[in-house]
């Protein structure tokens, strides 16, 4: 690879910080993509490479929420494990796809959809035991499956707008919907990581260095997530959308 040596220094600790927060925002690819590229790698090597050690930031986010509990295997549930099967089909179909997307549609999408849904979070109430209306329901099982495709294939943003659709159509409390993310993220990484493998775009040895700092960066987020209360987790969510947002939209 070529571009500056000395990003290698601030690569491994910039992956711990981003997963740690990315374990409650996600957005973690919107800064580990574009470093990987600065340092030398092609735009489809550093959106592979990413995925793969972003496989690892879902597995200690899952692990770490599964261990304080907030999701326990009884709280995944049918909706979680349907989400995860729309995820692993239309995720395989993103990644196939990842060569011939716009990088200008791309860099429009996210941010816009962001801000979009982060303007609904605060008016949404969900709650468990009230289901969501039939339509609210299908229009998320839709966006799962067309945010499957966009996950596949870049990742960026990915799980940050998936908790949305979860808190704003499916009915799931943000904690939770955060947790259960991290779950279907692992699906949308993994299969991924399979098909940009067969196609020889992955550096293996650097993507898992990062996705082991990404792994206890992970376990740390998620576990303090699990302490926040849900008002404070819900405006530091909102935040950290806008934030990203705004930030995508003015480079």
């Amino acid at each position: 690879m070529n571009g500056d040596p000395g990003l290698y220094i601030w690569l491994l600790p910039l992956s711990f910080v981003v997963a740690a927060v990315g374990a409650v925002t996600g957005g973690q690819s919107l800064v580990t993509v574009p470093l990987l590229m600065m340092m030398g790698l092609p735009p489809h090597q550093a959106i592979a490479t990413n995925m793969f050690a972003v496989t690892f930031l879902s597995l200690g986010g899952t692990v770490g929420f599964m261990r304080s509990r907030t999701l326990a295997p009884p709280l995944i549930g049918r909706l979680g494990w349907w989400l995860a099967l729309i995820t692993l089909l239309t995720s395989a179909v993103g990644a196939a796809l990842t060569a011939h997307i716009s990088e200008h549609a791309v860099r429009l999408f996210v941010p816009l959809s962001m801000l979009v849904f982060a303007v609904m979070l605060p008016f949404s109430s969900p709650s468990e035991t009230q289901p969501p209306a039939p339509w609210r329901r299908s229009l998320g099982f839709v966006l799962t499956a067309v945010l499957g495709v966009y996950g596949g294939a870049y990742s960026g943003g990915y799980t940050t707008l998936l908790t949305l659709v979860c808190t704003t159509l499916l009915g799931i409390s943000l904690l939770r919907a955060v947790a259960l993310t991290k779950f279907i993220n692992l699906f949308s990484c993994a299969v991924a990581t399979l098909v940009f493998g067969f196609a020889g775009m992955v550096q293996w040895r650097l993507g898992a260095s990062m996705g082991a700092v990404m792994f206890v960066g992970a376990l740390v987020g998620a576990r303090v997530a699990a302490d926040v209360p849900a008002r404070a987790l819900r405006l530091f969510f909102s935040v950290g959308v806008v934030v990203m947002a705004a930030f995508l939209l003015l480079r």
